[in-house]
């Protein structure tokens, strides 16, 4: 359908390739910048040398061409991406190609997930789209969401005591690595001047928690003492 409103005078050889180590043992590319109806396009034509056919070769075919898409966002990072086409030209002794060039072959995949992961539009959970009350709901995965949603708050530690008293019971490893990481997060990335305060505010939480955050304070501070006395050397 396109190719009627290719302008053939725009065709022009490019000196790009995008061969992956791969690829480069059993093919050659021609990378040819044209326009179609007045947008800027690539096409690229795929020669293969060897013999054996690639089970796989829908998948490098697409992987490839993904590698002239991010050529093309580097160079112009502002601007949309631009249309690309693919043609392979194969000559082996198997006639004709004997594997699917559909690139959903190329999973092992009965759920049909890569369908709707490769031509849906990408799923995305906007936390701030997601009310505190239904946070709350999800423990751990909840916590997190609520300390992405609040980060950005000139003083965080009236929310970070809301997301941690909302905290399920600290009853293992796993469970104290979570609680970890959500502190170190918090934290590192959010505006938490008065950290003594927020301590102190801290002896409401729930006494799993805030024995565990008391046990890491305690850590950071004995960390931080340590890079002093380290740097005074």
């Amino acid at each position: 359908k396109w190719s009627r409103h290719l302008e053939a005078d725009s065709l022009a050889l490019s000196n790009e390739t995008h061969l992956d180590k791969q690829l480069q043992k059993n093919i050659s590319d021609l990378v040819f910048t044209c326009r179609i109806k007045g947008q800027t396009s690539y096409l690229c034509l795929l020669v293969e040398h060897q013999s054996t056919p690639d089970k796989m070769m829908a998948f490098r075919m697409m992987d490839y061409l993904f590698g002239v898409l991010r050529s093309a966002l580097k160079r112009h990072p502002n601007q949309s991406l631009p249309p690309v086409y693919g043609l392979l030209f194969y000559h082996g002794r198997q006639t004709p190609y004997p594997y699917s060039l559909n690139l959903l072959d190329c999973f092992d995949d009965p759920l049909g997930i890569m369908q709707e992961t490769l031509f849906q539009p990408v799923p995305i959970v906007d936390v701030n789209q997601i009310p505190d009350e239904e946070l709350k709901k999800q423990a751990w995965v909840g916590a997190l969401s609520m300390g992405m949603k609040y980060i950005r708050e000139q003083e965080l530690s009236q929310y970070a005591l809301e997301i941690l008293g909302h905290l399920p019971d600290i009853k293992d490893a796993t469970a104290r690595e979570m609680l970890h990481q959500l502190m170190v997060y918090l934290l590192n990335s959010g505006n938490m001047e008065d950290i003594d305060g927020f301590l102190e505010s801290a002896e409401a939480l729930p006494k799993p928690v805030r024995s565990e955050l008391m046990t890491f304070a305690e850590k950071l501070e004995a960390r931080g003492e340590a890079r002093g006395e380290a740097r005074t050397r």
